[in-house]
């Protein structure tokens, strides 16, 4: 696992998003992403809501984040440091996830969910649920970063738009890659890039983010930007 899992790691998922109203009586909206994953298989996928307690920065751990996956499952995060992969983080089986679970996941953060190859269904819903970005976790802009080299991430809210519509597509610096994963051909698409004068090869216009999506950047320096929300209820 200490190399970039760009060519042997297979992602199948069909992702749906819901959002749902607090039946209680507060500002806060609860809403989830499912993404159906195959048995024996790797997912990429992003976390797109927020901690609804405001614990942890509005980070959530993974055992909350995934806390519905099928046991011996095993979660991927990546060092950015070290640019490397974490210990796999899994959940027994008995149900638990040990102290690796409570390894912190923040909105538009990606990571890596293999689901075991021994359970009963081929096909798993998994939901990922948290508070929707709103006007007082997310009132209008958000600022990310990058670092430099391989990064795991995704759009950071729950909605889908052409990437080309993301900050992150026209703020990234020039020359910088985008790893998706194309599951017609069970393998990566050749990397859409941002050539040295600032232009996305033309194939780039049909690439969507969808909820839940994560998706592989690479880039040559640190980098921070700003992205901006694209709804304004809640």
């Amino acid at each position: 696992m200490k190399r970039i899992l760009l060519v042997f790691l297979g992602v199948a998922m069909a992702v749906t998003v819901v959002y749902a109203q607090s039946q209680v009586l507060s500002r806060n909206a609860v809403g989830y992403v499912r993404v159906d994953m195959l048995r024996g298989n790797y997912a990429l996928v992003r976390l797109d809501f927020e901690n609804i307690s405001g614990a942890n920065g509005g980070c959530l751990a993974v055992s909350n984040v995934l806390n519905d996956v099928p046991t011996n499952t095993l979660v991927y995060l990546w060092d950015y440091v070290n640019q490397t992969y974490k210990s796999p983080i899994q959940k027994s089986a008995r149900g638990t996830w040990g102290s690796g679970g409570s390894n912190l996941i923040c909105r538009g953060d990606a990571v890596f969910v293999k689901i075991a190859g021994d359970v009963a269904s081929n096909s798993n819903p998994v939901y990922i649920m948290g508070e929707v970005p709103d006007r007082f976790t997310a009132p209008t802009t958000e600022v990310f970063n990058l670092k430099a080299g391989m990064n795991m991430v995704g759009y950071a809210y729950p909605v889908e738009l052409p990437f080309l519509s993301t900050a992150l597509s026209s703020n990234i610096p020039n020359s910088s890659l985008l790893y998706v994963f194309n599951p017609v051909i069970t393998n990566y698409d050749t990397p859409y890039q941002k050539s040295a004068r600032g232009a996305w090869d033309a194939v780039t216009t049909n690439l969507i983010m969808r909820p839940g999506m994560g998706v592989w950047v690479r880039t040559t320096q640190l980098w921070n930007y700003v992205e901006g929300k694209p709804y304004t209820w809640p």
